[in-house]
């Protein structure tokens, strides 16, 4: 179930994160496997304060880790695992159909694009930041 859940959730992620933040190249690759992990970490999370709640034997059945104390870590694996398969098999496509404009994206999401030093003065100069 964790595998299928990263496998088949970080497609639908990537075209969020891609249509909404605008995300390019390797950003709209990694930002689905992190999202991916964060759901399958707060699932876990939530499986254990259930598990708490209940407490004694009816906790532990619910927990469902039959004794393997690596059974939350060993989920998270699958899911990150499925998600990076599935962000793997985009990263083929989109090579495989515009491999030069894709590897141009790629690229381009690597380049640093303002090359000046954040320093007090450029941060004074930001919107919002003055009047406080």
């Amino acid at each position: 179930m964790h595998f299928s859940f990263g496998l088949l959730l970080a497609y639908p992620i990537r075209e969020l994160v891609v249509r909404i933040s605008n995300a390019r190249g390797w950003g709209g690759l990694w930002f689905p496997i992190e999202f991916v992990l964060a759901f399958s970490c707060v699932y876990e999370l939530l499986e254990w304060a259930i598990a708490v709640v209940f407490g004694g034997d009816l906790g532990i059945a619910d927990l469902g880790s039959q004794g393997d104390v690596w059974e939350a870590q060993k989920d998270l694996a699958l899911a990150g695992l499925g998600a990076v398969i599935s962000m793997t098999v985009v990263l083929v496509v989109r090579l495989a159909y515009d491999r030069v404009g894709f590897g141009r994206e790629l690229r381009e999401s690597l380049r640093v694009k303002q090359r000046e030093v954040m320093g007090e003065q450029a941060l004074e100069r930001l919107p919002g930041l003055r009047d406080q």
